[in-house]
């Protein structure tokens, strides 16, 4: 699951990985921000490394006000 995270002008600055406690920058040649893009698409990854797709799209927890 994720959570989002807004800068000090209420501008979307990062994407948390909870439980994980990993804060993943918005940035497009992040592999971790691609990781994230896939799981709003749907997509969960499987043991194998191959992304199966569970749902039509996830939805992260938003960011605090």
């Amino acid at each position: 699951m994720y959570k989002l995270h807004n800068d000090r002008f209420g501008n979307l600055a990062a994407v948390e990985l909870i439980g994980k406690n990993l804060f993943i920058p918005i940035d497009a040649a992040n592999t971790d921000y691609q990781v994230y893009l896939k799981w709003l698409d749907g997509f969960e990854p499987s043991v194998a490394n191959q992304w199966i797709k569970v749902s039509e799209s996830n939805t992260p927890l938003p960011a605090d006000e």
